[in-house]
């Protein structure tokens, strides 16, 4: 399976709903450990070597209100809204936030 293949289907692979993570709904900060759920995916790389370089790309990808980035496989993926953000025990090491985070770029608030 390609890299893109994977980045396109990394919102289907992990669950648990427990809260929204979004600019509209409930803000769950900056560089806070976790994935999306659900979420309409609007970009992303699968070349990025640091959380801060996902942010700003998906800053820069139009649409896009939320980030998730997996340090193992540099995917960073960014979102339109992002639905039952949590930890995965198939992705311990993923983090994510808002992409207004370069603003305050606060870590885990």
């Amino acid at each position: 399976m390609t890299r893109l293949a994977l980045l396109l289907l990394l919102p289907l692979a992990y669950g648990a709903d427990a809260y929204y993570i979004g600019r509209a709904s409930d803000p769950v900060g900056c560089f806070v450990g976790g994935t999306c759920s659900t979420g309409t995916v609007m970009g992303g790389s699968d070349r990025l070597s640091s959380k801060e370089q996902c942010l700003a790309h998906c800053k820069a990808t139009s649409g896009a209100e939320v980030f998730v980035w997996s340090p193992g496989s540099m995917l960073c993926t960014c979102y339109a809204d992002c639905g039952g953000f949590s930890g995965d025990a198939a992705c311990p090491q993923c983090v994510g936030g808002e992409i207004i985070c370069e603003d305050c770029f606060s870590s885990g608030s």
